[in-house]
């Protein structure tokens, strides 16, 4: 069964610090932005920030596990609107926008957000495979 447009998917996370060093260690992306606290404070984040394509990664498991078995990412575009911090809760969101039937293609609007902010703002475009 296909989603339909307006179906919203979400889940809450929180990401650990440990977590962002795991990130750091696996992607190669080892800026001090991201794991060093002393850096961090002289920055006017104050304090160590997630990678965004740690943040953009979290889209993949609505993709993935939520909408339909059998899905192919065809693209993921994100905009960091502000900065996401270990320890803080954050709900994913994709709400499914255009349906292509004939393509098997469902695009959906993206965003990541806390109680406070809003986090990331994207596009994600998924290609039913059965």
């Amino acid at each position: 069964m296909y989603p339909s447009i307006g179906n919203k998917f979400s889940y809450k996370r929180i990401i650990s610090s440990e977590e962002v060093i795991q990130f750091a260690n696996l992607s190669g992306d080892t800026n001090s932005l991201h794991l060093d606290p002393e850096y961090a404070s002289t920055t006017n984040f104050k304090k160590p920030i997630i990678h965004g394509f740690f943040l953009s990664s979290l889209i993949s498991k609505i993709a993935g596990t939520m909408i339909k078995r059998g899905v192919l990412l065809l693209s993921n575009s994100s905009m960091y609107v502000s900065p996401a911090y270990p320890g803080e809760e954050l709900t994913v969101e994709c709400v499914v926008k255009h349906i292509h039937l004939s393509l098997k293609i469902v695009e959906f609007d993206t965003k990541i957000f806390s109680s406070e902010k809003a986090i990331l703002r994207g596009k994600m475009t998924l290609q039913i495979t059965d």
